[in-house]
């Protein structure tokens, strides 16, 4: 799989888990694969890491979130993954 293939599996992988929200580009924006056309915003990915920024429903175990989201980032990408929870929302007003 390539490497946008791999942004892309995981972004979905994601914001299928219970309790996520949305993702997010972190506070600079920064936090975004650039596709040819497309841009997956949350997921930065590059040849030693990868990370996702999120947007997690308050009524959800934000650990459990964090470390199911980490699990399905590091078996698509095999690569250590770092997951950031930037905002909480109360019943997915976020989206």
């Amino acid at each position: 799989m390539t490497a946008d293939g791999k942004a892309s599996a995981i972004a979905d992988a994601a914001i299928n888990t219970p309790g996520v929200v949305a993702l997010h580009a972190g506070p600079y924006g920064d936090v975004v694969t650039h596709l040819s056309g497309q841009r997956i915003v949350g997921v930065r990915l590059n040849e030693t890491a990868v990370e996702v920024q999120l947007i997690v429903d308050v009524a959800y175990d934000l650990r459990s979130v964090g470390e199911q989201v980490r699990g399905h980032a590091e078996r698509i990408s095999g690569l250590p993954a770092r997951v950031t929870i930037a905002d909480v929302v109360e019943d997915g007003e976020g989206e």
